[in-house]
């Protein structure tokens, strides 16, 4: 399977819509049907279902459209992994324990498509430049735009906690001390689920995280 076709079951596992699906991967509607065509050949058992109007995964697609997320992960890991036996450009911004508005003005940023968290992000940051930023990738993977940032071609707005820089990868979190910038997190959940130990212990983190910041 490829990794474009594991890309497009995710997607429709969440927005259960081939047109829905084509809007965020900025593709036709014909080529989201003809990547859904290939990997159910591939699989070899009924991957999507019709349930009314929407378009689900049936219990084998959302197995296989979980591992697609172990997938994308493993990709970003891979271009990290490459980017540090590139030649190092050097960062453009000096690191430093924060950054003003100033000081990024002017440099090169990757961001999300619109209506993600990346691009809502950024557009807060050009509201506070008073001026538009100069966009250089549209990514919505955070792994995937972190690895860009590892190069150093550009910088970006990312969760501290999802992406933890690791010794030597080439990349540094530097919070902004002019200007706050953070996302809310709605935890949606049956009642049955609360009452799970895992999931109680991943609440409690969350709160925990969002008391410190």
């Amino acid at each position: 399977m490829e990794v474009r076709q594991l890309a497009v079951l995710r997607e429709l596992g969440e927005r259960e819509s081939v047109a829905a699906v084509a809007r965020a991967l900025h593709v036709s509607s014909s080529a989201v049907s003809q990547q859904l065509r290939a990997v159910q050949r591939r699989a070899g058992v009924p991957l999507t279902e019709k349930r009314g109007r929407v378009l689900g995964l049936t219990p084998a697609g959302v197995a296989l459209a979980l591992a697609a997320t172990g997938v994308s992960t493993a990709m970003a890991r891979t271009d990290e992994a490459v980017a540090r036996f590139q030649n190092d450009p050097g960062l453009p911004v000096t690191v430093s324990v924060s950054l003003s508005i100033n000081d990024i003005r002017n440099e090169s940023w990757v961001t999300g498509h619109a209506g993600f968290p990346l691009a809502e992000a950024v557009n807060v940051v050009a509201a506070a430049a008073d001026a538009p930023l100069r966009i250089a990738h549209r990514i919505n993977e955070f792994f995937v735009a972190a690895s860009v940032v590892a190069t150093g071609a550009a910088l970006a707005l990312l969760p501290r906690y999802t992406i933890a820089p690791r010794k030597g990868d080439g990349m540094v979190l530097v919070p902004f001390r002019d200007l706050s910038v953070g996302r809310q997190i709605d935890v949606l959940s049956r009642p049955e689920v609360l009452v799970r130990t895992s999931v109680r212990r991943v609440l409690a983190e969350l709160v925990i995280g969002a008391g410190q910041r």
